[in-house]
């Protein structure tokens, strides 16, 4: 029998890249306007912790939701420069930037689509479009209001939509939320990853949650990953394992363990002629170990 899907609906995101930034004169911004940078919000550090990134590796990371407590963001919205929504996006501000200062380009994630199916190719199709209408649209308030990007042009445009969830497997064993909380352990382990919480640190109104992580670890198994009554397949992505909901797992720490777990499943299985279902899990152990995965249960 063919393996069986289900499909989420999800906000997703367009990504876009900004270049000629002076990305020294962007981030000197905060360091005179220290309430601008939004501490503890989406992720768990101070602005003395972004700012010392910076200074060790030339990448500068503004947090994601961070623009709805940015006064310039607030003064465009009043003077009508920056729309509420726009076609299927809402949230416009959220603005996580990526700044590089080597390249003078900053990457930037902002705005949500409105609970699109990442398997619907239409509403896919109208979120590109009008992903495409956000970053243009926010180009003029960047130039106008961000210091450092007075002089700054559209450098990309993702050629896909940042689908966060969508299609997932029905695999061999359903990994559940309560797996996360419990440090549950697995004999099939493909490597340990940790649970978080989010909880509201920052004190502005509307301020995002950040991912504190536990001090528990858990194992993500090997079986989540192999979709029912198919041979010779194994899925590589945290978002698309088969889980209780594909949110479980979706997260980059996650899904980097799902990954690097499922390529050495995959090559050993290739190895041995096998298929990854009936591979010696002693044998994916040990590779797992040789690269230094953490398989310590």
């Amino acid at each position: 029998a063919p393996v069986k899907s289900k499909d989420s609906v999800a906000q997703h995101s367009l990504c876009f890249r900004l270049g000629n930034v002076d990305v020294d004169k962007f981030v000197n911004y905060f360091v005179n306007n220290r309430d601008e940078y939004s501490e503890y919000m989406d992720i768990d550090w101070s602005f003395e912790e972004a700012l010392a990134q910076y200074h060790e590796c030339g990448t500068f990371l503004f947090p994601h939701g961070g623009g709805i407590q940015m006064k310039a963001f607030k003064e465009a919205k009043a003077a009508g420069e920056f729309p509420d929504r726009l076609g299927v996006y809402n949230i416009l501000d959220a603005c996580q930037m990526h700044a590089l200062r080597q390249t003078g380009m900053v990457h930037i994630i902002t705005g949500y689509t409105n609970q699109v199916s990442g398997c619907d190719s239409s509403a896919v199709s109208r979120s590109i479009i009008d992903g495409r209408r956000v970053a243009y649209t926010l180009l003029d308030v960047y130039r106008k209001r961000l210091p450092g990007f007075e002089d700054c042009f559209i450098c990309g445009v993702a050629d896909n939509l940042g689908v966060r969830t969508s299609r997932w497997i029905d695999g061999d064993f359903v990994f559940t939320n309560g797996m996360i909380a419990a440090g549950t352990r697995h004999d099939d382990a493909v490597g340990e990853a940790v649970g978080f919480e989010s909880l509201i640190k920052h004190k502005g109104k509307g301020a995002w949650g950040v991912q504190v992580c536990e001090q528990d670890s858990f194992d993500i198994p090997l079986r989540c990953l192999l979709p029912r009554h198919v041979e010779g397949l194994i899925m590589g992505a945290g978002r698309s394992v088969s889980a209780e909901n594909p949110i479980t797992l979706r997260v980059m720490v996650h899904t980097m363990v799902v990954g690097q777990g499922a390529g050495i499943a995959a090559a050993v299985a290739a190895k041995s002629n096998s298929s990854p279902r009936t591979v010696d899990y002693k044998s994916i152990k040990a590779e797992l170990i040789a690269q230094k995965v953490v398989v310590a249960h």
